[in-house]
């Protein structure tokens, strides 16, 4: 039976896949987005459902949210800082990262990295029309000019599950693992390492490593890398953050990913 926990590993969703011949790199590769899936349509109208009352004063009111902040430095990383769910991780340079609550910044990154890459416009307008509001809190695209320019080598996206109170350890792991190589998610997921570790700022933070395939469309099949990194900033709440990216450039983009995941540290 699938966790009714830890419900965020569900929202890894192969959508729009958008080939590319790479010109330095070969062969086709695929890149595809976290637009989520439902069997191509839309749910039938629901019928209006009936007035209901209005809640009583006893009831606890809804918290308001105090969203996050994104800083820029001069090096070129930047700091994502979220003041809901109480953490905050550097984005090394390099990467794009952006928040798909905020217009400016989407739209910034498509009239200026975007007009220059094609892979990476159709990416960006296919997570900002999947977005979910107080879920989704950034989304993180590992360009790396220093390898290539105007390429694109995968894509990230970090969730805050607001409501998640289960606990982060082996037999939670072991689940999640069973679950991402049998739902069909990542097709042909095969895990390959799976811990829970603690970071310099003593965040704990448990660890799936994987391996995929997609079809390259010329008879072969082009392999990719997904990591997944859970980690609990309060009791009732987690974070996740999924990096997926070319097999090829598994060394550069993993150093990077690891000084992300080394940088979190609480902010309460």
């Amino acid at each position: 039976m699938k966790s009714k926990k830890l419900k965020l590993v569900v929202g890894i969703e192969i959508g729009l896949i958008v080939c590319l011949c790479l010109c330095g790199i070969g062969g086709a590769v695929y890149y595809f987005s976290n637009n989520p899936t439902t069997g191509g349509s839309q749910p039938p109208t629901q019928p209006a459902a009936e007035a209901t009352a209005t809640p009583s004063p006893t009831e606890t009111p809804t918290p308001t949210l105090l969203g996050s902040e994104l800083e820029r430095l001069p090096d070129g990383a930047s700091i994502f800082t979220d003041h809901d769910g109480r953490f905050q991780m550097t984005i090394p340079a390099g990467w794009l990262a952006v928040r798909p609550d905020n217009k400016d910044e989407i739209n910034a990154a498509l009239v200026g990295e975007g007009a220059k890459n094609q892979v990476l416009f159709d990416q960006l307008v296919s997570d900002k029309d999947a977005y979910k509001a107080n879920i989704d809190r950034l989304l993180i695209y590992p360009i790396r000019p220093d390898i290539q320019e105007n390429v694109i080598f995968g894509f990230s996206k970090l969730v805050w599950e607001a409501s998640d109170t289960q606990a982060i350890d082996n037999a939670m792991m072991g689940r999640l693992v069973r679950e991402l190589e049998s739902s069909g998610s990542l097709p042909g997921l095969r895990v390959t390492t799976s811990f829970i570790t603690e970071n310099g700022n003593e965040v704990s933070v448990m660890v799936i490593k994987g391996r995929f395939s997609l079809p390259d469309g010329q008879g072969g099949s082009m392999p990719f890398i997904a990591n997944l990194f859970f980690f609990k900033p309060t009791a009732n709440s987690v974070i996740r953050i999924t990096f997926t990216f070319i097999q090829d450039y598994e060394a550069q983009i993993s150093a990077d990913v690891n000084l992300m995941i080394e940088s979190i540290r609480m902010t309460r």
